[in-house]
């Protein structure tokens, strides 16, 4: 499931989604079930019947699907929304999750492709050889989900979301239906800039690890 949770106006949708196919949904759903310490049936309750989420188990589903700070949030509203007794109570939360999406609007116009990223965001990208490898191994088609560029990379997944998350609020990387793409935005250095060594020694380091 590539889709964005951004996307989803009811969490029960975005977990059918995440689950998968019919044919893989009974092993993710038993996965879910041993993460919240519960039954199988009861994660089924929650995704076809009137069973809900408590706020606890969805902090776990957070965390069982890795994700960013901006989708945990988002998540928790979304079941919020979907647990409230009361119109009033609804209402107020989808006036959350509506101003979350426009935050994220306002700044997807924000960053155009042709700014050039400011001296602290490129000194964070440059800090860690794992930015600038994130941001090629999305360049390949079948890298495209934290899942495959973690196990490509050999990183944690949480690590990746972390990475992802920053390429994605300085215009680097964009969420999309299809995975994580590149954004046309570049990052141009001069001669003269200290990044260029520190990228350099960065994949130096990486390089020498590699050999043991």
């Amino acid at each position: 499931m590539n889709k964005s949770i951004f996307e989803f106006t009811h969490y029960k949708d975005y977990l059918e989604a995440k689950t998968g196919t019919e044919g893989t949904r009974k092993g993710v759903k038993s996965a879910i079930a041993k993460a919240m310490n519960c039954q199988p049936t009861y994660v089924s309750q929650v995704l076809h019947g009137k069973a809900h989420l408590s706020l606890e188990q969805a902090e776990i589903i957070n965390g069982f699907f890795s994700h960013s700070r901006d989708e945990s949030f988002f998540f928790i509203l979304l079941v919020q929304k979907d647990r409230a007794g009361t119109k009033s109570l609804r209402v107020f939360f989808q006036e959350q999750i509506e101003e979350e999406l426009r935050k994220r609007l306002i700044l997807t116009k924000r960053l155009d492709p042709k700014e050039s990223l400011s001296e602290i965001n490129q000194a964070t990208y440059y800090s860690s050889w794992i930015y600038t490898a994130i941001h090629m191994a999305l360049t390949v088609p079948g890298l495209r989900t934290r899942e495959r560029i973690a196990e490509y990379l050999h990183l944690p997944i949480q690590k990746i979301t972390e990475a992802l998350d920053f390429l994605i609020s300085i215009g680097l990387v964009c969420s999309t239906n299809k995975g994580f793409e590149v954004t046309h935005s570049h990052i141009r250095l001069g001669r003269e800039s200290k990044n260029v060594l520190k990228h350099h020694t960065n994949w130096r380091l990486q390089a020498m690890e590699s050999l043991d």
